[in-house]
């Protein structure tokens, strides 16, 4: 069995992602995902972000790619990660300490869950919702041109 192995940028711990399980579900094009960010305390407005890159750190810390931060400290500094492999989107929690919700499920630490459209997780008091961007409609900037995290908005 084929395994792909990211490093969590936190931790020294491996994420291990069944490669062939997410190839068995078909890709969808380019993957490419717009993150909708609601701060549930309405202490920020809406954000939306475009995300294609490979992984994205989530959390507090000025570091990570999309932060989160209240002065209630909800979100740990490096809390949870987004992964894109074989066409999809997995989120895989970073032993936080007040976990991540997907779809009102908690998701383990350091497993990875495959996310979906229209997903939503919850991290501290913010809630994301993942949408698929279709290929034709992702970016125009040529193919071997990797995006970094954009503001949308």
């Amino acid at each position: 069995m084929l395994f792909c192995a990211m490093p969590f940028p936190a931790r020294e711990t491996a994420i291990v992602i069944d490669c062939h399980a997410a190839e068995a579900v078909p890709p969808q094009g380019s993957a490419a995902f717009r993150l909708n960010v609601v701060h549930m305390g309405g202490e920020r407005p809406p954000e939306s972000y475009h995300f294609s890159q490979r992984e994205l750190c989530i959390g507090r810390a000025e570091t990570s790619g999309l932060r989160l931060w209240t002065p209630l400290c909800l979100v740990s500094r490096h809390h949870a990660a987004l992964y894109q492999v074989a066409g999809r989107c997995w989120v895989v929690d970073n032993h936080s300490r007040n976990g991540t919700w997907h779809n009102g499920q908690p998701v383990r630490a350091a497993a990875a869950t495959v996310l979906a459209d229209g997903d939503e997780l919850l991290i501290g008091d913010f809630q994301i919702t993942i949408h698929l961007v279709h290929p034709c409609a992702a970016t125009n900037e040529p193919k071997n041109v990797r995006s970094a995290l954009k503001h949308d908005g």
